[in-house]
């Protein structure tokens, strides 16, 4: 095996995992006696949007449309200290936008990576835009980009100071957005009755429903895809593992069975040389785990690829982290099924996330380097920073499927202690768990509008989003705001570029994203806010 499949094996532990609480699951059932010491092991759930993605099956890469303008911002929007602005990174598209006509502007929120990495992988954007005469903009989020030189980090080389991280927050990316649209409507000199609309998916999702929701006299109307805004059911239940474990049930009931098996299997046959001697020849390993902890260890792997085959399960193939099939969950279920036993189970996961065009070679790779834990001494992320403050989402599982209310993962339980204490050492900071959800409500939006929100069905981050509105005894929830479903539908699925794959219920998802923007289109051109007056006083 090539060394890329390491390095991806680190990936995966990165991104894997959460931490958690048990789900009132434990009432009278019976759990694994192994220990699986997942508490302090990166499973941090973070709302993986598309990055490093090579995928040259949906679209053709999109970048040579854009133009890169780089727009000074306030540093510290809420404080009034002399602290020099910082050049935040947008990219427009302006070819289709009508603006002696009023054309709206599409602005997308940009989330936890590079802000080209979401121009090629939300096509939708620019493929209505002509027929809304729309303007198309990627606006990057603070503390992102590819390095200090080429992103958008406020402090340059020392952004991640301890004393310079305080500006990455929510509340002071959002204000950047409101910057940049003012920026935007003076530099090209959008009418009043241009409306902007905000486009987001996931963690950018949030990001453009919060746009709408705290300053709809700027934004029109907000499309928010794969909206997780409920962190404390994430944090409080298995829901998110559930997700994934019906995503493959629905398959065939024989795969969560299988995959809860397994996990018990490399504790056992870990316990002995004989025993990870079958492990490397069951599972297809280059080497045999070296003792029982680096058996168990190989769950984490396994795992990723489990969960993010759900995740951004797409009904045509992709190569988001690696090259996958259509439905890749679905294509992995059928090779467990066929394998028939608990590690042909696993094995078949691996081959089709890590090894489906073969790049992992004749054997997988997996050594202890490929653990990657959270230490003082890794270096830091602007994403570990935002989970460590206010993006606090540790995902628990249970592992007593086929229970009801169990899933078919690792029983694992946040080590709340230990994760305050990785934030403290590592960034000075510790979490501020229902902050988020105070602040900006939680599901509780009843009193705004315009706002479109939509879910996939294989998607775990539909267990923090909003089924539904509520509204006062007796009144009925306002009809600007609408929640759509997508059926076999994966992570903000909806706002990528149209596929003839595509299930019905996103193209159903889209009609309606589509019918509700050109009503908020009208709504702001025979409306546009204004300033007010003296002569209106």
């Amino acid at each position: 095996a090539n060394c890329d499949v390491v390095k991806e094996n680190k990936r995966s532990m990165a991104r894997l995992v959460v931490l958690m609480t048990l789900w009132g699951a434990a009432a009278g059932l019976e759990q694994s006696t192994t220990t699986w010491d997942l508490s302090t092991m990166p499973r941090d759930g973070r709302g993986w949007s598309p990055l490093l993605n090579t995928d040259k099956t949906q679209d053709p890469d999109p970048m040579s449309d854009f133009t890169l303008v780089n727009v000074p911002c306030t540093t510290d929007h809420f404080g009034y200290t002399d602290i020099p602005p910082f050049n935040l990174r947008v990219y427009i598209n302006d070819t289709f936008w009508d603006r002696d006509g009023a054309g709206p502007i599409f602005l997308y929120t940009g989330n936890e990576a590079p802000i080209t990495q979401f121009i090629k992988n939300t096509g939708i954007m620019l493929e209505i835009a002509p027929e809304f005469k729309a303007m198309v903009v990627f606006v990057e989020h603070r503390y992102y980009g590819d390095s200090w030189e080429n992103g958008s980090w406020p402090f340059g080389e020392a952004s991640f100071d301890p004393d310079n991280l305080r500006y990455l927050t929510v509340e002071q990316a959002l204000a950047d957005f409101v910057e940049v649209t003012l920026d935007i409507r003076q530099r090209y000199k959008a009418p009043a009755e241009s409306a902007v609309i905000t486009f987001g998916g996931s963690y950018g999702a949030n990001l453009a429903m919060w746009s709408r929701l705290k300053t709809p006299n700027v934004f029109a109307g907000a499309i928010a895809s794969s909206v997780s805004v409920q962190k404390h059911l994430l944090r409080e239940s298995n829901a998110f593992w559930m997700i994934v474990t019906e995503a493959y049930g629905n398959v065939s009931d024989t795969c969560p069975k299988l995959i809860r098996e397994g996990w018990d299997m490399l504790a056992s046959k870990g316990a002995t040389a004989a025993g990870r001697a079958e492990l490397k020849t069951e599972l297809g390993l280059c080497n045999a785990p070296s003792s029982q902890s680096d058996a168990v260890g190989l769950a984490g792997w396994y795992n990723g690829a489990i969960e993010t085959m759900a995740q951004y399960g797409y009904p045509y193939p992709t190569s988001f982290y690696n090259p996958v099939p259509g439905y890749p969950f679905k294509v992995a279920c059928e090779g467990m099924v066929k394998a028939a036993t608990p590690l042909g189970a696993l094995r078949s996961a691996a081959q089709v996330y890590y090894n489906y065009t073969g790049q992992a070679g004749p054997c997988f790779a997996f050594g202890s380097d490929a653990r990657e834990t959270t230490t003082a001494s890794s270096p830091p992320s602007g994403w570990g920073y935002q989970t460590c403050t206010e993006v606090y989402q540790p995902t628990p599982s249970n592992g007593l499927y086929p229970a009801p209310g169990g899933d078919m993962f690792p029983p694992s339980t946040p080590n709340k202690t230990a994760i305050f204490a990785s934030c403290q050492a590592r960034y000075g900071v510790v979490p501020r768990p229902d902050w988020e959800e105070t602040h900006f409500g939680g599901p509780n939006i009843g009193a705004g509008s315009n706002i479109f929100m939509s879910s996939g069905q294989v998607d775990p981050w539909r267990a923090a989003g909003i089924p539904a509105i509520k509204s006062a005894p007796g009144s009925a929830p306002t009809p600007s705001i609408q929640i759509h479903l997508n059926l076999m539908g994966a992570h903000h699925l909806d706002i990528r570029a149209t596929n003839p794959l595509d299930p019905p219920s996103v193209v159903e998802c889209r009609q309606k994203q589509q019918a509700a923007m050109r009503a908020w289109i009208t709504e702001w051109r025979a409306n546009p806010p204004l300033p007010v007056t003296l002569s209106e006083l």
